[in-house]
């Protein structure tokens, strides 16, 4: 996960943990990178509340020079996010968007929005 919102950070890795997974955090963009190097994850999540920037430029980065397997990549939304955040982060290639509420950190997948980018899969 891309981002400084330790909270949120809490949030996501209580709700895979359950089903076996785990939750890296990567605090920059560089960060990321270098996880990426090492290890190949189902996707990565990227608060772009707390890291908008670093997210949309990361999104670039693989959109110009895509990986051998693709990434599923979801955006996490939450307090008072621009819509067109997101909406860039689907036009870079984001798969789908969770918006987390801003208090409540609650992480609910029934909260989604698909893109419709169907060029990306996660592979297992």
């Amino acid at each position: 996960m891309l981002g400084t919102d330790a909270k949120l950070l809490d949030a996501v890795s209580s709700a895979v943990q359950p089903a076996g997974g785990t939750v890296t955090f990567a605090a920059s963009q560089a960060d990321l990178a270098r996880i990426l190097l090492k290890q190949t994850p189902d996707m990565v999540l990227l608060d772009l509340k707390s890291a908008g920037t670093e997210c949309l430029n990361w999104l670039y980065e693989v959109q110009q020079n895509p990986p051998a397997k693709p990434i599923f990549t979801i955006t996490l939304a939450s307090g008072n996010l621009d819509p067109g955040d997101i909406l860039r982060a689907f036009e870079l290639g984001a798969n789908q968007c969770i918006e987390v509420p801003p208090r409540t950190h609650e992480f609910s997948a029934p909260n989604c929005w698909r893109s419709g980018n169907s060029n990306s899969a996660v592979t297992n």
